[in-house]
């Protein structure tokens, strides 16, 4: 297994002009993750998850209808307030407390 914050690649300084730490999706929580998938398919809409080129930030986009929105956590912290700011955006149901508060099938 690799590390999920392993040093980038020499051609990713060089694309990049600085050494950025990468990052992959098996630092999020795991529990979060579904909370997010279970809200926005079951209203309708599709869910993206992906990295940049360089591996420095990981995106979440939702596409709900006519929107499409996009955004990027670039620290295993920042994973949580994204996939919330995203819920946020669309009205839904925000994931604050934990997976003991949420009966997600």
């Amino acid at each position: 297994m690799t590390d999920p914050m392993r040093e980038p690649s020499p051609a990713s300084r060089r694309r990049s002009g600085r050494a950025r730490q990468q990052i992959t999706w098996s630092v999020a929580d795991a529990a979060q993750l579904k909370h997010f998938i279970e809200a926005f398919t079951s209203d309708g809409a599709a869910v993206l998850f992906g990295r940049t080129l360089d591996g420095g930030s990981l995106s979440a986009q939702v596409l709900h209808g006519k929107d499409k929105v996009k955004d990027y956590a670039t620290t295993p912290g920042d994973i949580a307030g994204m996939l919330d700011d995203l819920l946020d955006d669309f009205g839904l149901t925000v994931y604050l407390t934990g997976p003991a508060d949420h009966d997600i099938a």
